[in-house]
């Protein structure tokens, strides 16, 4: 081995171990560009989480929502509300709420088109029931505790969305 290297020029030697750091160095380069894309990817990912259900039975209202707590904009390819295992529009969920509410309730519900956007904590409201009286007796109170019990676990959402690079993810929001 020694008379290998005793019999190459130091040009070549020189030129030969700069190959190699060439070479590494290359190496390195990649693997940071890869780690590198995905933190990128990863700092502009969203997160859409449904938020606690706000119910105050004093007031009367119940509050069903939605907010992004990812770093990135969500984009909404698809968004579906199910009532009873079925597919329904929001109008039809208002129809059927009504049916077992008074007039003394105003019911609201938000619906996601595809394309719209949620941005980064950005809160979007699904549902909001309340009682448009300014004061509540007990009987409305009970009343509106019955409308709870008879909507629990037949309200959901579904919602699929990508990011800005088209990482396609999805949520349910359940109302139990």
């Amino acid at each position: 081995m020694e008379y290998l290297f005793s019999m190459l020029k130091p040009e070549i030697i020189i030129g030969i171990t700069g190959i190699f750091i060439a070479c590494f160095a290359l190496l390195a380069t990649i693997n940071q560009a890869f780690y590198s894309h995905k933190h990128n990817k990863l700092s502009v990912r969203p997160y859409i989480c449904q938020n606690s259900h706000f119910i105050d039975s004093y007031g009367g209202k119940l509050t069903i929502s939605i907010a992004n707590k990812g770093l990135g904009t969500a984009i909404i390819k698809d968004f579906e509300i199910h009532f009873n295992n079925t597919i329904i529009t929001s109008a039809e969920l208002n129809s059927r709420i009504g049916k077992i509410t008074t007039n003394d309730f105003d019911i609201t519900s938000g619906t996601l088109s595809k394309g719209n956007a949620l941005s980064k904590d950005e809160k979007f409201v699904l549902l909001e029931i309340k009682n448009n009286q300014e004061l509540i007796s007990t009987t409305q109170d009970t009343f509106f505790i019955g409308i709870i019990e008879k909507l629990r676990g037949k309200i959901h959402y579904t919602i699929k969305y990508v990011d800005i690079y088209g990482e396609q993810q999805s949520m349910t929001c359940k109302f139990e």
